[in-house]
């Protein structure tokens, strides 16, 4: 097996590269830039490392469920009416579902709605 980065590690890798090798030697306006793509670069690897976390869990949560390995699946078996869609434990399923990818999406929309 390769251990190759993944994005999330390419991304702070990059970034300690720019903060550490080239940002010392820039003034001014450059330096200002750099330090700015550098922050961007930071919330993005963050994004990304929760993105890696919501998708683990929401495959968690579809595996204890019913052993499902994908949305997919489990979106034609409800199409399907193979599940009955009253089942409290689907309907917890269905929504941390959706709060995973308002928590990515929306993140905004997602802390208002849980805060009223």
């Amino acid at each position: 097996m390769i251990n190759q980065p993944d994005a999330t590690d390419l991304l702070q890798q990059a970034r300690a590269v720019l903060l550490d090798s080239i940002v010392p030697g820039l003034e001014g306006e450059q330096r200002y830039q750099a330090l700015m793509i550098a922050n961007a670069m930071g919330i993005a690897g963050r994004e990304a490392s929760e993105l890696r976390d919501q998708i683990t869990r929401c495959n968690k949560a579809l595996r204890h469920y019913g052993n499902y390995d994908s949305e997919e699946e489990l979106a034609k078996a409800i199409a399907q009416r193979k599940l009955d869609v009253t089942d409290e434990d689907l309907q917890e399923l269905l929504l941390t579902l959706t709060r995973a990818k308002l928590g990515i999406n929306n993140p905004g929309y997602l802390q208002q709605r849980e805060g009223s």
